[in-house]
């Protein structure tokens, strides 16, 4: 068997063809001609392995695609893409569907968790265990600790949490 970086491209399935193409910039948003429909079409129907490797090597219009996937998997490997941006970083911590260990790998990660914004989705996500968020609301800046003061979206431990470092209650 021919591994699968020596096989030529006209012998590769066309969605997989393109969808490699796409995660090496050679594509944009519409696949050869030919080949199938869309790269999001392409990406819906990969298997969840193949979706986990692309994640790992996609450009950012593949990540966009794969962030949007309903398997919340996706999520951490997209985290580990080495090209992926602070925003996107900040994009997939702000998501519902995210898995407690991505937003724990994300935490872990100095290069974001010093960035403001990050720590804030981290903070207000509602998967966010609530004994990770004690640790994470006192580096949060005034005006964000009052934004999730006054937020009705925000669990109401974590709400109450925030209101006592506002006024400087004791935590």
């Amino acid at each position: 068997m021919v591994p699968d970086d020596k096989v030529p491209p006209a012998s590769k399935p066309a969605a997989t063809q393109a969808v490699d193409d796409s995660a090496t910039g050679q594509a944009g948003d519409q696949c050869e001609a030919g080949s199938g429909g869309s790269l999001f079409d392409q990406v819906h129907h990969m298997h969840p392995t193949e979706k986990f490797r692309l994640a790992l090597k996609a450009d950012r219009t593949t990540r966009t695609v794969l962030s949007r996937d309903h398997d919340p998997r996706i999520l951490f490997f997209l985290c580990k893409n080495p090209h992926i941006t602070i925003e996107e970083i900040v994009q997939i911590a702000r998501d519902a569907r995210i898995l407690q260990n991505t937003l724990e790998y994300i935490i872990r990660n100095p290069q974001w968790a010093n960035r403001e914004e990050v720590r804030y989705a981290v903070a207000v996500n509602p998967k966010t265990p609530i004994p990770m968020v004690p640790r994470l609301l006192p580096l949060l800046n005034g005006s964000n600790l009052r934004r999730i003061a006054k937020s009705q979206a925000v669990r109401l431990r974590i709400k109450t949490a925030a209101l006592k470092l506002v006024v400087g209650s004791p935590a």
